[in-house]
């Protein structure tokens, strides 16, 4: 820490990093805003703009290495995305039939026609793909 620290000085919890530290200590804290009376107070609504899980941990408490993020929430992924070539919403699994779609499952599931298809809009062709299923298969 940038402050010598006494022992029997109280610590505060720091939400960002899930650390006690002095009210003094929380002042290098880029989310530390009140004043050291508010922080005494423990009461993060009172000196503390850290929302977790959307803004960053690993700056900060400048000594103080901070390994990772907390744990991401795990992503949802969607049942269904928008197939560009045939206008149509298929299931990520059935992207793979595609022969524009070259990303894996993950990707897909993201929806980011950049990660995973190179169809062309008016370039092209459209009449190919998810075999021996003509309903699915657009005419341009």
């Amino acid at each position: 820490m940038t402050h010598a620290h006494d022992p029997s000085e109280p610590t505060i919890r720091c939400r960002r990093v899930d650390a006690r530290y002095s009210v003094a200590e929380h002042k290098d804290c880029p989310y530390c805003y009140g004043k050291a009376s508010d922080v005494a107070t423990g009461d993060h609504t009172k000196f503390c703009d850290f929302k977790p899980g959307q803004d960053p941990v690993c700056f900060g408490f400048p000594d103080r290495e901070v390994d990772a993020a907390p744990p991401a929430q795990p992503a949802v992924e969607p049942a269904a995305v928008r197939c560009r070539r045939v206008d149509a919403v298929y299931t990520v699994a059935e992207h793979k039939d595609c022969p524009y779609c070259w990303g894996k499952a993950s990707d897909v599931a993201t929806g980011d026609h950049t990660k995973f298809c190179d169809f062309k809009p008016g370039q092209d062709p459209i009449c190919f793909g998810f075999p021996d299923d003509t309903d699915r298969t657009s005419h341009g």
